[in-house]
């Protein structure tokens, strides 16, 4: 992907955050190329050097890395956010925190926090990002806010995810956003998991095991059931969402049903609402299970936020398919954080800002959004090459992509001098 200026929103963003970079990564132009790095979906350092001319060497770049602060930048990042819904209410009806977390498949040196994990794909080599997004239900998609890297047992800071989600969620409140509730999946259904959130004051709603061991009264003769038997012979009705359109509705004639019961579980000593989903009105076992603390929701209302957990899987596969969430080859806590932090950075803007500051006509989804962004750039460095070919970008570019030069760094000392020389991103 070559490009021969810096895109108008990576501008944007760069303006907004130079003030939090130090060190190699307050040079703009470092900032701006690791930012287009994402954008252009890039693997490595070398490929942005090689393909952007008007970017500094790789090794400057590769220390520019090392002088991210992630902390201080997902401060700041979470601000900006609340920033754009000011004149937004978040209701607690149209918004809500979903956690999930990723598997990183990678490989290398002192790659921070990596270890062997097993995913629903299978075990794997690599980091697992654990992340806490904001909801919006209305506009159907998910914001993320907070991040960690879950270390594993051996490690001296070892924290278990569900601690470390109690702990993001923490951070989330104290940067001013608003007590939604948290929708999760059923690997979050822990009786103490729920009663940490419900001690940050925050309702739980989400998805929870099929042999789980519940009862439908508090009574200490009660005998504990599973799940399934506590559903047999209740009443089940028509799920709908108040989103939904006229056609889905019709289809839901013949759609997912739901069961609902007031039940308890070991160890919490609240009771919970609980549904039970069913893919016909007369299936004989339900394909999932959602319980909320809230009491006064209805099965329909918890059935929406348990679909509105979706966003966050949606929001990873933009991250990682769009902007290679994650991928940047650099050893070290700050590489990581940087690989983290940037996609996200785009992502969001990508969604809350006007889509003109990237050059856009219109919101659209984020693979569109970035592929026209990709074929603008393209165009204009295609252009430069036709009417212009001995300016000084096209002499770099082309000594930094000579044949003896693709397996190496992309160091020329005519390209360096130049690229030092000029400022070539301005």
């Amino acid at each position: 992907m070559l490009s021969f200026s810096v895109c108008s929103g990576v501008r944007m963003l760069a303006d907004r955050y130079k003030d939090l970079t130090v060190g190699r990564l307050a040079c703009y132009n470092n900032l701006c190329a690791l930012i287009q790095l994402f954008l252009f979906s890039h693997d490595t350092l070398s490929e942005t050097v090689r393909n952007t001319p008007w970017t500094h060497s790789v090794s400057d770049l590769s220390r520019a890395v090392h002088d991210f602060n992630g902390n201080r930048f997902m401060r700041r990042y979470r601000e900006s956010i609340l920033r754009k819904y000011k004149g937004i209410p978040m209701n607690p009806d149209d918004f809500c925190f979903a956690i999930d977390d990723t598997d990183n498949p990678k490989y290398g040196k002192n790659t921070y926090r990596n270890g062997r994990w097993r995913s629903s794909k299978g075990p794997y080599i690599g980091q697992k990002i654990l992340v806490v997004a904001l909801v919006d239900i209305k506009r159907g998609f998910s914001i993320p806010l907070s991040y960690a890297f879950v270390p594993k047992k051996d490690d001296p800071e070892y924290k278990s995810g569900l601690d470390l989600s109690v702990e993001l969620l923490s951070e989330i409140l104290v940067a001013g956003f608003p007590r939604l509730k948290v929708v999760t999946d059923s690997w979050f259904d822990s009786a103490a998991f729920i009663a940490d959130l419900k001690e940050l004051g925050l309702e739980f709603a989400g998805e929870i095991k099929g042999n789980r061991n519940v009862k439908d009264n508090p009574g200490p003769t009660v005998k504990w059931k599973k799940l399934p038997q506590l559903f047999k012979g209740v009443k089940r009705y028509r799920l709908s969402s108040r989103f939904d359109s006229k056609k889905v509705k019709m289809r839901q004639r013949k759609g997912k049903c739901a069961a609902e019961k007031i039940i308890m579980i070991k160890n919490f000593k609240s009771p919970l609402k609980c549904i039970a989903v069913y893919n016909r009105r007369n299936g004989k076992n339900a394909f999932a299970y959602y319980v909320s603390t809230d009491l006064s929701l209805t099965g329909a209302q918890l059935w929406e936020f348990s679909r509105a957990r979706w966003k966050i899987e949606c929001l990873f596969y933009d991250l990682k398919q769009n902007l290679s969430f994650g991928r940047l080859p650099c050893a070290g806590k700050e590489g990581a954080d940087l690989a983290v932090c940037l996609p996200m950075l785009i992502y969001t803007s990508l969604r809350l800002d006007d889509a003109k500051k990237w050059g856009l006509e219109e919101q659209e989804t984020i693979g569109t959004m970035v592929d026209k962004i990709k074929e603008k750039e393209l165009t204009k460095s295609i252009n430069t090459i036709i009417r212009n070919p001995k300016q000084i970008k096209v002499s770099i570019l082309g000594a930094r992509r000579k044949l003896s030069h693709i397996n190496k760094k992309p160091v020329n000392k005519f390209a360096e001098k130049t690229s030092y020389g000029q400022s070539v991103a301005a």
